[in-house]
């Protein structure tokens, strides 16, 4: 049987997408399994690369449609595209957000969906180029439902003959029963039982921050992510105890007090269960507010410490769709002025702090939402202006990554699972959470409760291991 016939196409005439689909033609790896074809401008112009025009836009756009034509009509076997430039097709007056909804109009398909694969994650998108403020009423039953069949009828042909499919909730901690949003509840559980009864193995909502690392683990064989950057992060990451009640509370309470009194130095926290928090009538969802409020600190901000990577949350349990108006320039600015004022206490004498978009690709110019205009570029020229070395905004599917690599200390997330997802897939059981902008040092675990394990003798303690230690640490920073 000969060798497959691959169209390769260039992509934005005036990207790395010429240079890339010619070096990919002439590889030996590729050679040897296929007989591969260069689509690129098919009069021959040159563009001048890195300047963004709607030309460029229209001749990538030219490219894809021939590409097509030619796999439609069975002179090539499959394409494999080189990047467009989103805001080219956009200044071309293309009304397709990238190659995945143009593909879905020329080739007339009636649903389609974006895979991102690897060995070690696969992620499938429920939805892709959309503001997160949009997400939620987007993401519904019939999508997700669409979705998940599409991803059931696709994973054979990558070898999972009966695929796991875990879905990932849209809101912190699944929504936690509704506590943080209810999206889990009206959308995507319904819809898993949908296809559950249609004999898909599906499962889920399960919380953004942990089913990844379950999937990489081997549990599931694919994660449908609920919107851009839950699913892009931990891809290009890798690939690049019983009911608690009120006792609890005053545990911590009596914490605090002697923390304030001097009594002890600072608090490694355990795990609350939150919603025993709701059905004791406590007004907190957790930790970090509750210790806000016990002392008296304006401002507080979740941080989550591990050697791989430090993210400080701008916004933490509220639900998804709250996050655009919750977070505004003033709480951003308190953010990183908290970050700034912390990171000495690590060992960061001159903290490089990056924040990362609120939408897919830091909003693209406005294309796809415009608080990184309204609110976040905003916040961090004030923070800048004052001397922070902060900066941003960056697409949150590569920024972690960047981190990673030593260009950043720090990375503020905008929402709970930006941040989340990232920190736990590195370091998950080693990663301590630290609350900055108190008075008293407090550190805790990167995880939950774990009633599914409770009082079985299983638990790993390590995160507190780490805790402790960190406790330890900062409080020697402190008062040295």
């Amino acid at each position: 049987m000969p060798n497959p016939r691959i169209a390769i196409t260039s992509g934005d005439p005036a990207g790395i997408g010429p240079e890339i689909a010619a070096a990919a033609a002439l590889d030996s790896r590729v050679l040897a399994v296929c007989e591969p074809m260069v689509y690129g401008v098919a009069d021959g112009r040159r563009f001048t690369p890195g300047v963004l025009s709607a030309e460029a836009g229209r001749a990538a756009y030219d490219t894809i449609v021939r590409a097509v034509e030619d796999a439609q009509n069975g002179r090539v076997n499959a394409i494999a595209t080189a990047p467009v430039n989103k805001e080219a097709f956009h200044l071309a007056d293309l009304p397709w957000a990238g190659h995945t909804d143009l593909l879905k109009h020329l080739t007339g398909a009636r649903d389609v969906a974006m895979m991102f694969y690897a060995e070690a994650l696969r992620v499938v998108l429920a939805t892709v180029h959309i503001a997160l403020a949009d997400v939620p009423r987007v993401l519904t039953q019939a999508s997700l439902e669409s979705t998940i069949g599409l991803t059931a009828g696709a994973l054979p042909h990558f070898g999972f003959a009966s695929p796991r499919i875990a879905v990932a909730g849209l809101n912190p901690h699944a929504g936690e029963h509704g506590l943080f949003g209810r999206e889990e509840e009206t959308a995507i559980a319904p819809a898993i039982a949908a296809c559950r009864d249609r004999g898909i193995d599906v499962r889920g909502p399960y919380p953004g921050d942990t089913v990844f690392v379950r999937a990489r683990r081997g549990e599931f064989d694919v994660v449908i992510a609920c919107y851009h950057d839950q699913g892009l992060i931990p891809v290009k990451l890798l690939a690049f105890g019983e009911a608690v009640n009120v006792t609890l509370g005053d545990t911590i309470v009596r914490a605090v007090e002697d923390a304030q009194n001097g009594r002890v130095n600072a608090i490694a926290t355990a795990p609350v269960n939150k919603e025993a928090f709701h059905l004791a009538d406590l007004p907190w969802a957790g930790h970090t507010d509750l210790l806000k409020h016990l002392t008296g600190a304006r401002d507080v901000a979740m941080m989550f410490y591990a050697e791989a990577l430090r993210v400080v949350l701008a916004t933490v349990h509220i639900a998804l769709a709250d996050v655009p108006r919750v977070l505004t320039q003033a709480s951003l600015e308190s953010t990183i002025g908290l970050t700034a004022g912390a990171l000495p206490h690590f060992g960061f004498a001159s903290p490089r702090i990056a924040v990362a978009g609120l939408n897919p690709h830091a909003g693209e110019h406005g294309l796809f939402g415009r608080e990184e205009e309204t609110a976040i570029a905003p916040a961090i020229a004030a923070c800048r202006d004052r001397g922070i070395d902060v900066r941003g905004p960056y697409p949150g599917d590569t920024v972690f990554v960047r981190a990673r690599r030593g260009e950043f200390d720090v990375v503020i997330a905008c929402y709970h699972d930006q941040g989340l997802i990232p920190v736990k897939l590195l370091a998950f059981g080693e990663a301590v959470n630290v609350t900055l902008g108190l008075p008293i040092v407090r550190t805790s675990v990167d995880h939950g409760t774990a009633f599914d394990i409770a009082g079985r003798g299983v638990a790993n303690p390590e995160s507190m291991i780490a805790a402790v230690l960190l406790a330890a640490r900062l409080a020697k920073s402190r008062s040295a």
